[in-house]
């Protein structure tokens, strides 16, 4: 049961890794082949340091004769969220020449883990494309209606910190002022900065606000004089 209960929390705790780096798409991310493999050495990780402190005894200063259910939540909890954690440490830093390399098991582990992380990005890479490919036609290319989507992405918002609003602002007005980019690339770039902060379905309602937004508007017609209130006069018999 405990390594049952370890496998779960090694895999949470790799999905909360996914979510938090691939705000766009989380769960995509981690249903992919290699955000499966991703989220399946989080929980070997864990079961692995479930044993290794079984075996070598380790009890968080709890008393391994008195309160059994106690010592066994902590090694369960400890192996489940920490796991991670402790694999990813060095044991010691060695110096070589200009650089400082850890020994110990971070190494191989940070290169898988930065493998199957650099398999995910590249696997969401194309699914973004063609997203935002969708998005982008015949939307009008004005500064102020592209503004206007940056403005109403943020607004639907209720949570986006204060400096990464500002960050996401200066951003786009960045490739605003780019007038190297086509007009359909500028969309895009802003599309994709978007994209990070407010995910898929807000994009695309904002999106179709935009389209909304650049069709001309009709002339009002001509507002018409106003009704007289006095009573007509009487006709002529």
């Amino acid at each position: 049961m405990d390594y049952t209960l370890v496998l779960a929390f090694g895999a949470l705790t790799g999905l909360a890794e996914l979510i938090a780096r691939y705000r766009d798409a989380p769960f995509t991310a981690a249903t992919r082949l290699p955000g499966l493999l991703y989220l399946a050495l989080n929980a070997v990780a864990g079961a692995g340091a479930l044993g290794l402190l079984k075996a070598f005894g380790v009890t968080f200063g709890l008393d391994a004769g008195g309160d059994e259910t106690r010592l066994w939540w902590a090694r369960t909890l400890a192996a489940g969220f920490s796991a991670m954690l402790l694999f990813r440490s060095a044991l010691f830093i060695v110096r070589v020449g200009e650089k400082d390399i850890p020994v110990g098991p971070a190494v191989v582990l940070q290169a898988v883990l930065g493998s199957l992380d650099r398999a995910i990005d590249r696997n969401l890479a194309a699914d973004r494309d063609r997203f935002i490919a969708a998005l982008s036609p015949t939307l009008p290319d004005a500064a102020n209606r592209l503004r206007f989507l940056a403005g109403y992405c943020i607004g639907l918002m209720q949570n986006v910190p204060a400096d990464e609003q500002k960050a996401i602002r200066d951003q786009i007005e960045l490739v605003i002022g780019d007038k190297q980019n086509t007009p359909r690339d500028r969309l895009r770039l802003i599309c994709l900065q978007l994209l990070t902060v407010v995910g898929r379905e807000v994009l695309s309602k904002a999106i179709e606000q935009l389209r909304a937004g650049g069709e001309e508007v009709p002339a009002a017609p001509p507002v018409p004089p106003p009704t007289s209130l006095s009573p007509p006069a009487a006709s002529r018999g």
